[in-house]
């Protein structure tokens, strides 16, 4: 069981169990067998909710070149549901890379509000097929992709998202394990209020095992004048659905660098540990940064939205242990 900390000063205790069938040849670049993952999240406290998620993807190699590379032939079935009342933070969002590429990180969500902006659903489905195939030596890969999946309030499908491209992978001796990603990618469904974006792409910048907390450093700037507010900085770790797995939230610096204190053109470094809810999750993940106001919300920024999500990935390994 773990302790959240949520950024409406909320408290929330869950405990997540995760059965993994694996029988893939490989974890990084998988060519034949599947791999059927099943887990379940029970969260209780402020909030009390279930999350369960199913995910199958099966690999097969269509053809071996004269050089030995392989063209492969993969497939994804994704299925997520969530019991009861989960806050807009936990909730399932798509798009962006792992999800519907083609439209924008968390761009496909149920909208709320004079501004529609996103609250995430409780009910996702993902389908999808990926076929890839050597270009130059081992080293770069090309990849041809179809995507499909929803995200909707309640268990059913209304409008219903496919987007096609294609893309490259890079396999560099300095990236490690993990390619650098390239997808263009090209909505061919979509609903009205989806936020779309041609260019999907993943630089590896490190692997971190969810053993012990993530390291995060922020620089922040003053711009000018003061605030009014001692706010808060939130930073959160989400999965490649977009659900949290991991944050941390304080003042700036520990507390000895407040809000108001800063002046025009100073730079304040601002160190974060991130703490991890889902000690089970492996994969890539992103990193949320933002501000708010403990008595008052999020605060938004010149975009007109209440976070910033950083591009680069991060890999994620489980902890062998399991979740405590």
């Amino acid at each position: 069981m773990r302790d959240r900390d949520m950024i409406s000063q909320k408290r929330m205790r869950s405990g997540v169990r995760t059965l993994v069938r694996d029988r893939t040849d490989s974890r990084w670049l998988p060519s034949k067998g599947d791999r059927l993952s099943l887990s379940y999240e029970q969260v209780s406290g402020d909030f009390d909710f279930g999350r369960a998620v199913v995910d199958y993807r099966i690999y097969h190699t269509l053809y071996l070149d004269p050089l030995d590379r392989k063209h492969i032939l993969a497939a994804r079935a994704t299925a997520g549901a969530i019991f009861g009342e989960a806050p807009v933070f936990e909730r399932f969002y798509g798009g962006g890379l792992g999800f519907i590429r083609g439209f924008d990180f968390r761009g496909i969500s149920p909208r709320q509000g004079p501004a529609d902006h996103p609250v995430g659903g409780d009910f996702m489905t993902l389908l999808g097929a990926e076929y890839t195939f050597p270009l130059a030596g081992r080293e770069l890969r090309g990849v041809l992709f179809v995507d499909t999946g929803a995200v909707e309030r309640e268990a059913g499908i209304w409008d219903y998202r496919v987007s096609a491209g294609f893309g490259i992978r890079i396999h560099a001796p300095f990236f490690g394990r993990i390619p650098m990603t390239l997808d263009f990618a090209f909505p061919i469904n979509k609903h009205p209020d989806d936020d779309t974006e041609l260019v999907s792409f993943s630089i590896p910048a490190a692997e971190f095992t969810t053993a012990g907390p993530l390291p995060l450093t922020l620089y922040w700037q003053g711009l000018g004048g003061t605030s009014p507010l001692d706010y808060i900085v939130f930073t959160h770790l989400l999965a490649e659905d977009g659900h949290l797995i991991g944050q941390h939230d304080g003042p700036p610096a520990g507390g000895n660098r407040p809000v108001t204190q800063w002046t025009a053109g100073e730079v304040i470094e601002d160190l974060h540990s991130m703490a991890f809810q889902d000690t089970s999750y492996a994969g890539p993940a992103r990193i949320a940064v933002g501000l708010y106001d403990p008595a008052g919300g999020r605060i938004l920024n010149h975009a007109g939205s209440d976070q910033v999500i950083c591009e680069n990935s991060t890999f994620l390994e489980a902890n062998s242990a399991g979740p405590g």
